[in-house]
């Protein structure tokens, strides 16, 4: 029988993985089933480009075949004598004001448990966003997450660091926060400074914290446990604990102990005289948890999938700047569909024993730019689950614009997020820059000139006459003049092509992706029988074929599979010639793959007839 299967792989991944639980296609009627490769594709999913270029030859150079400009005629401006004035009309978008004599209207305080409580009073506060504004928040629900170590005198240091820490408290921290930090904190032992003390066997305590967290506990004398207590700094806010604090916005920050201790004596023996407390409660604490900030576009692509989720992308990455995330830790992309918007996660921070909704995004759009966006609604809210993603159905219009044009507004945009209003410090920054750049821009330029009053009047160019000017380049056409003048202007018909397409030149090309993938390779399946013997550091491995760039492209040899009935995906990786792993650049798309097999079912796996010689 023949199977064609679809996987994809993924941007620093050693190999595609295709999934086969949801589907029972693999051919019945022994343990082993022998696959033969038939046919590849390989694309970017985006031009889905699978010939080679086209072989172009030049025409005959002709000087006179084409004008770069070309004379016309057009009337001449008439002069205004007058001086003109142009009010602009700005809406007042202000809510009405109260008199001074009527005090404001008094909210009524109701409980949390009213049941006529629709969120129409909370309506009420919320600024008033604008027709093309927007409004993003992201916030750690929980920005604080505490560990208990229980039974802290029977411990010892090293069960402490290597069992407690490191074992427990580090990856609970990580799925607290939705992996969402640059790096878990990390804790070590390592060798003292002096030759003595490596013969008493006792270590010291090295701790690596994460930018913008802090490790905290109300007893100092936990530090005092670890040989840290020179690190820490008794905090202000929250009173009375002590904390080891990383306040960097990128830079990992590392805490080494001063004093070397034994790893092997329990704490319960260091001082008879005082016995340590039973437990210690360790406070885990994200800095800068919240960003709220408001932008205003000057204009939007109408309903372009595209743009919007392009859009989306750069709201995610003010997110992930204002709060210090790791980069590309957030993203936005449309689905296969062209239609449906995804805010999720990439697949290497998906981890089932994440945290439930501690991590929110939130954006709220004004009426005309929900309409331009095609979203179904103004208010859009992502609340951080495992294995849980945002999807929205987007509005299709029926009559696209340009392409050209809505890049022009996007490009434009790009400058307009940095003038954003914000208390956030980072936002602020943003604001400045773009002030900056404005009044650096408004130098270069001459400044109008003042009216009477003062006032400078944008219509207005300071004489009595007033004259438009069209463009184009005039042309001197003596002294007849008949209303009409002689302007040279580019030439708006389209130029002719310099180049034809060679008959017969167009060849089918296997390997589609010369950058990624080179001209030769081979397709090696992780889950076959090792009947190949390719090296040994690759485990249970058969190897499906080769594909080449010349004639055939496609040379199959006999892989043999096993465990036919229980197997749920195959796991493809490509090797070079040097049997290196292929990989996709870290921030290049990911590759989409479509295999055509041919495979048939065995009892053994020495039955089927060998393939190639490797």
């Amino acid at each position: 029988m023949h199977l064609q299967l679809t996987g994809r792989l993924e941007p620093g991944e050693t190999y595609a993985q295709i999934d086969l639980d949801a589907a029972n296609i693999l051919p019945r009627g022994g343990p082993f089933v022998s696959l033969e490769l038939v046919n590849i594709i390989i694309c970017k999913q985006e031009d889905h480009d699978h010939f080679e270029p086209v072989k172009k030859a030049d025409y005959p150079e002709d000087p006179n075949g084409y004008e770069e400009t070309i004379t016309v005629r057009r009337p001449r401006p008439q002069p205004l004598v007058f001086r003109r004035r142009t009010a602009i009309h700005v809406p007042n978008l202000e809510p009405p004001r109260q008199p001074e004599d009527e005090p404001p209207p008094q909210r009524e305080r109701r409980d949390v448990g009213d049941d006529n409580d629709d969120g129409e009073e909370e309506a009420e506060e919320e600024e008033e966003l604008g027709e093309l504004e927007l409004k993003y928040a992201a916030v750690f629900k929980e920005s604080m997450f505490e560990f208990v170590i229980e039974q802290f005198p029977d411990l010892s240091l090293e069960s402490l660091v290597t069992n407690v820490l490191q074992t427990k408290h580090s990856p609970a921290v990580q799925n607290h926060f939705q992996r969402l930090l640059h790096h878990p904190p990390t804790y070590d032992l390592i060798d003292p400074l002096t030759a003595e003390e490596i013969k008493q066997r006792k270590k010291r305590v090295q701790i690596k914290l994460p930018p913008r967290t802090r490790l905290m506990c109300q007893d100092p004398q936990f530090f005092v446990y670890l040989g840290l207590l020179e690190s820490a700094t008794e905090l202000t806010e929250p009173h009375g604990f002590y904390a080891l604090v990383n306040d960097t916005m990128t830079t990992t920050k590392t805490f080494t102990s001063t004093v070397s201790l034994s790893t092997a004596l329990k704490y319960s023996f260091y001082d008879r005289n005082k016995q340590p407390a039973d437990k210690f409660a360790l406070i885990f604490q994200r800095l800068n948890p919240l960003v709220v900030s408001t932008v205003s576009l000057p204009n939007f692509c109408d309903k372009n999938p595209v743009a919007t989720a392009r859009l989306f992308q750069m709201i995610l990455n003010c997110v992930m700047e204002a709060l210090d995330l790791p980069d590309a830790c957030l993203r936005a992309f449309l689905l296969d569909d062209g239609l449906t918007i995804e805010l999720d996660k990439p697949a290497y921070l998906l981890n089932r024993d994440d945290s439930q909704d501690n991590f929110q995004v939130s954006v709220k759009f004004g009426t005309t730019l929900a309409k331009l966006l095609g979203v179904p609604e103004d208010f859009v809210i992502w609340k951080l689950s495992p294995r849980t993603a945002y999807q929205a159905k987007l509005e299709k219009n029926e009559l696209p614009e340009d392409a050209g044009t809505c890049d022009t507004v996007l490009d434009g945009i790009k400058d307009e997020f940095l003038n954003q209003k914000s208390s956030h410090p980072t936002v602020q920054t943003w604001k400045r820059y773009y002030d900056d750049r404005k009044a650096a821009g408004a130098a270069a330029r001459p400044p109008p000139p003042d009216d009477d009053d003062g006032n400078v009047d944008p219509f207005d160019v300071g004489g009595d006459e007033f004259e438009f000017d069209i463009g184009g380049r005039r042309v001197d056409q003596g002294d007849n003049d008949d209303g009409f003048e002689l302007v040279q202007i580019p030439n708006p018909r389209p130029r002719p092509p310099a180049s034809f397409d060679v008959a017969n030149s167009r060849r089918k090309h296997v390997c589609t992706m010369p950058d990624v993938f080179p001209e030769y390779f081979t397709l090696v399946v992780r889950e076959g029988e090792p009947l190949d013997h390719l090296t040994a550091s690759r485990g249970l491995c058969s190897v499906l074929g080769l594909v080449r760039k010349l004639q055939p492209n496609i040379v199959p040899n006999n892989c043999v599979v096993r465990n036919v009935q229980s197997l749920k995906s195959l796991s493809i990786e490509f090797v070079d010639e040097s049997l290196n792993t292929i990989k996709v650049a870290p921030k290049s798309p990911a590759v989409w793959i479509k295999l055509d097999l041919k495979c048939r079912s065995s009892t053994a796996a020495a039955a089927a007839p060998g393939g190639m010689q490797y």
